[in-house]
């Protein structure tokens, strides 16, 4: 029998937290284990039940009230996101938008902006949202020394991994040194797997391309037939043009005619791209620098994180929120019939945990952290039409106010003495020369890896000659290290060069190295090994797979975490960049889940 995790949606519009169902569950955003089980044969050919979703529930809200719904990432999501572009693409003023506010315009004056050498980071008070803007990159001169800063910057504010990257682009001439900047952060400094992450944004567009998504769509048509670097743009979110995002963001002060509305209506397809990233079967993109900087900040993240937890659920208790569910499926669900003899769950609200093929009963954690296991007939997802009101219990006496402002005072006191431990954490570790030469190492790697490209390169569209050879001659200049101790250390360039090309061409040796090189097969080959289980091993169609997959919400739709569930069965230990890869090429119109068709289209 097939017994599989099955792993919760990323994204939620509104909350989709684990404090609004009043229980404490693991957290299933953490990489799952590989799973080594067989498929039963007469599972998977067994009539599936049928989802019963015709009767609307009866706090569903009107038509005009779920359309005038706002898009808000969960409290406590943790989503991770950086923008990168050329100086002067507006990305400060798309942070201020996002952000809600003139964070990024305010500097050290705001306590929720942190700045390092080459990164400012904003974070969200109930920590929905981690937001990092570039520094250097996109400077008209860029230099080694500028590469290094964000190389070590971006790991210690972001060790975890970057969720979306957010390419920020001006309705304007793209330039050559524009497509050799670009080129050389995604292939070579990143890697190609930052791909997956990545939305282009464009900066200073017409509103009609804000709101109106088939005028979008034909723009972007016309770019791709007549401009070649426009065209190398769109082939770097897969040719998508789903995975660009159209902004209308005019200056507070300008006094232009509706103002509000447009910078509202623009917020608002950012925020949709955000709520609906499949975080489920995309993973985070991350580097060998960010693997390091999290093992040495484990303890200190560990302890902050606690801290913002606390000072987060103090405060919602004490607030009127609305409790969600999520404008996309999700994992939150209501039980509409009778489960194993007690007419009692009826109308119970839950987390799904774990789906059993065999019986199609998906376990669930209910409010009140008792686990039942329920057919698929019997549940009901909650959408963004499922709103309902919790209503705060508000101090009244003066006792009850004093104790609670004490409260939030001291979780507030715990958060900053975390917040100061894990800054001078991170002073340390940059400090640390054994880590700058990582640093170094991997910045002279990306460097000479783009240096031999461009000399061996027949491709001058994403290998432009002369803007390619400026970048070249900038990144091979010399640079002095920045860290206290080595401040005066001049590194032997020819030195510094030879020992990149050598670690550039020699074969991994780290044991987890090999492993991800095995795992890293071109997920075309997963993508056929996988055809093959189901027609031959299996026994059984696309479509028959799909409806067993249809979870909670009947054979409509697929979502991430049950098509990392059905991969994680076809073929054991697939890599999650493979489930990302094969997941983007599925859900073409991203809207975060997958219909029939889009499913029969990949497995045909």
């Amino acid at each position: 029998n097939l017994f599989i995790l099955a792993m919760g949606n990323g994204r939620s519009c509104f909350s989709d937290s684990r404090e609004d169902l009043g229980v404490d569950l693991p957290d299933v955003q953490e990489q799952i284990d590989p799973v080594q089980a067989s498929t039963n044969e007469k599972a998977l050919n067994a009539e599936p039940t049928k989802a019963l979703h015709d009767e609307p529930l009866k706090e569903d809200l009107t038509a005009e009230e779920d359309s005038n719904a706002e898009w808000v990432l969960p409290s406590g999501g943790r989503l991770s996101v950086m923008m990168f572009g050329m100086s002067g693409a507006g990305k400060s003023a798309l942070g201020n938008l996002i952000a809600g506010s003139d964070a990024f315009a305010s500097g050290d004056d705001t306590a929720s902006i942190t700045n390092l050498d080459s990164i400012m980071k904003y974070e969200s008070e109930d920590d929905s949202l981690m937001l990092l803007d570039t520094i250097g990159l996109g400077d008209t001169e860029i230099s080694q020394e500028k590469v290094v800063a964000h190389i070590r910057d971006v790991a210690l504010s972001a060790p975890n991994g970057i969720d979306v990257l957010l390419l920020v682009m001006r309705n304007a001439r793209i330039t050559d040194d524009t497509i050799a900047r670009i080129t050389y952060a995604t292939e070579y400094l990143w890697g190609k797997d930052c791909l997956l992450n990545l939305y282009v944004i464009i900066t200073f567009a017409a509103p009609k391309y804000v709101a109106n998504r088939e005028e979008a769509h034909a723009w972007i048509d016309r770019q791709v037939e007549i401009n070649w670097r426009f065209k190398h743009i769109y082939s770097l979110v897969g040719d998508n043009p789903n995975r660009f995002i159209f902004v209308d963001n005019p200056d507070p002060e300008s006094m232009e005619p509706g103002l509000e509305e447009r910078r509202h209506g623009s917020r608002e397809c950012i925020m949709k791209t955000l709520c609906l990233h499949p975080k489920d079967a995309v993973p985070p993109w991350t580097s060998n620098i960010m693997e390091q900087a999290k093992e040495v900040l484990q303890d200190e993240t560990k302890e902050l994180q606690q801290k913002k937890d606390n000072l987060r659920m103090v405060r919602e208790r004490r607030k009127s929120r609305k409790v969600t569910v999520s404008r996309l499926p999700g994992r939150t669900c209501r039980i509409t019939g009778d489960v194993e003899d007690d007419p009692s769950l009826k109308g119970k609200d839950g987390m799904l945990q774990e789906w059993d093929p065999s019986t199609g009963k998906w376990s669930m954690v209910l409010q009140d952290g008792r686990k039942v296991k329920v057919l698929m007939q019997h549940l009901k997802l909650l959408s963004a039409s499922a709103v309902k009101k919790v209503e705060a219990v508000a101090p009244t006496t003066e006792e009850q106010k004093q104790d609670y402002e004490q409260e939030i005072a001291k979780a507030l006191r715990e958060k900053e003495v975390a917040e100061a431990a894990m800054a001078k954490k991170v002073a340390q570790v940059r400090r640390d020369k054994a880590f700058e030469e990582n640093v170094v190492k991997e910045s002279q790697m990306a460097a000479s890896r783009f240096t031999d490209s461009v000399k061996a390169s027949k491709d001058q569209k994403a290998l432009p000659p002369d803007a390619s050879s400026r970048l070249v001659a900038a990144l091979k200049a010399p640079f002095r290290r920045t860290s206290k101790g080595s401040k005066d250390a001049k590194p032997d360039a020819a030195k510094a060069a030879e020992e990149a090309k050598r670690q550039a061409s020699a074969p991994p040796v780290k044991e987890k190295e090999q492993a991800k090189q095995v795992d890293d097969v071109s997920h075309l080959e997963v993508l056929r090994r996988v055809k093959e289980k189901i027609r031959g091993e299996w026994k059984t169609t696309p479509s028959e797979v799909f409806k067993h997959l249809g979870g909670p919400t009947g054979s409509t739709q697929i979502m991430p975490f049950s098509f990392n569930m059905f991969l994680q069965s076809a073929e054991p230990g697939i890599s999650r960049v493979s489930v990302g890869q094969l997941w983007r090429k599925a859900d073409v119109n991203c809207d975060g889940m997958l219909s029939l068709q889009e499913f029969e289209n990949l497995l045909r």
